[in-house]
């Protein structure tokens, strides 16, 4: 027998390793990739979308992940593994028929889901939600490691998001962070001292998940739908579950400060409703006003005055929230410029009113910064394993591609006080 050699046609190169950044939450699964020196770009997790729901479908013969899971939240809730990923480790299990996943397995077949669009990576780092313990997010590792994950290390969200920020655009001082998933709203004291990035205090609070916002904002359709109709889409699982699926793209309609369609219909009836932005805001105005009262228990626990509100775009689109920061850090604002102006004049007094920002980020700011993460641990700066209190920040403030990051973090809505 002879053995033939593979050959690898001389216009046929082998494909680049490259890092990637991979960011999961209890909503979904996103990723970047790219080389160490290079600005990372984003890698489709799904077949037809960038990223992966973070669901498990228990309807067919195998577990499915991702959509089909998704697909089933609100039709058939008891065949459907959502909001797993908080109770890792927890004797938590979702059954039917004979499927019985904990949260742990739960996990495993996302990361199973996952390893054929990581395939190619050298290394990758993951941002992981900061409600995690410390042990859970050891067992998230042994996960990657049992799915043939080349895992550098993990790192707090909110620290990934601050560490976006600040590639993008440097301040010094105090920022609050906000993030929201399905599980729960966090918000997060981050603190940029000399070369540092230093997580002080954190909280979340699970019954401001974006579950829950968006269950208000289908109760709020609900009723405006009986009142014209006289007729409840909840009573449909299928007009329920695909009026759902609309308020993804409705939150970006309503971002913008455009009126929201909203088309439902079962094979005996059709009805089309048109809701205002302040009529979307009214509908969680309850909601708003617990995260703001929420997050300035976090502001009022800095020790120096607050710098920055960095939002990450799944609570930057929530109806009202950021008018209602906005409105919190004026009101902030003055107290501690009038301190100041007893000392050192009014000359301080409008400095300090003009040093607080609110920006929100874009959707792949923390993966982008795991990518950033993954090359310095490549390179040796930065030793493997869990980044969970502080990120040594990177010696160039000012890198090649900082323009570039800046315009992809930050999304063009910015409140200068």
């Amino acid at each position: 027998m002879v053995w033939a050699r593979k050959t690898v046609p001389a216009n046929k190169a082998e494909p680049q390793p490259v890092l990637v950044g991979l960011d999961i939450n209890a909503s979904r699964a996103r990723a970047v990739q790219g080389p160490v020196q290079a600005m990372p770009r984003l890698l489709p997790l799904a077949a037809t979308a960038d990223e992966l729901p973070m669901a498990v479908s228990l309807a067919g013969r195998q577990p499915e992940v991702g959509a089909a899971g998704a697909a089933l939240c609100r039709i058939m809730p008891h065949l459907t593994c959502i909001d797993f990923l908080a109770h890792v480790g927890q004797p938590k299990e979702w059954s039917a028929g004979r499927h019985r996943l904990d949260a742990l397995k739960a996990v495993g077949l996302v990361f199973d889901s996952l390893q054929p669009a990581l395939d190619n990576a050298r290394g990758i780092v993951v941002a992981v939600p900061g409600y995690l313990s410390r042990a859970q997010v050891l067992l998230l590792m042994s996960l990657a490691e049992k799915a043939r994950f080349p895992a550098l290390g993990l790192v707090q969200a909110p620290l990934a998001n601050a560490l976006a920020a600040h590639r993008a655009e440097p301040w010094s001082g105090p920022a609050l962070v906000l993030d929201a998933d399905d599980h729960a709203l966090t918000a997060a004291a981050v603190v940029a001292e000399g070369h540092q990035l230093g997580l002080q205090a954190m909280q979340s609070w699970p019954h401001l998940n974006l579950r829950v916002w968006k269950g208000c904002l289908l109760d709020a359709i609900a009723d405006r739908c009986i009142r014209q109709s006289r007729r409840d889409p909840r009573d449909t699982p299928a007009a329920e579950q695909a009026l759902y699926e609309r308020l993804e793209e409705a939150l970006d309609t309503c971002d913008e400060g455009k009126a929201v369609e909203f088309f439902m219909q079962n094979s005996h009836w059709y009805q089309h409703l048109l809701l205002r932005p302040e009529e979307m805001v009214t509908a969680v105005a309850r909601l708003v006003q617990q995260a703001v009262q929420a997050s300035m228990k976090i502001v009022a626990a800095m020790p120096a005055p607050l710098h920055l509100v960095l939002v990450s775009r799944a609570a930057g689109r929530l109806p009202g929230l950021m008018a209602a920061l906005h409105e919190m850090v004026t009101e902030c604002a003055p107290s501690a410029a009038a301190e100041g102006s007893e000392d050192f004049g009014e000359d301080l007094l409008q400095e300090r009113a003009l040093s607080t920002r609110i920006l929100v980020q874009g959707p792949g700011a923390a993966a982008e910064a795991a990518h950033e993460l993954a090359a310095r641990i490549q390179r040796g700066d930065l030793p493997r394993g869990y980044l969970d209190g502080a990120i040594p920040l990177p010696k160039s403030e000012h890198p090649p591609s900082a323009g570039d990051a800046k315009e992809r973090t930050f999304r063009l809505l910015s409140f200068d006080l």
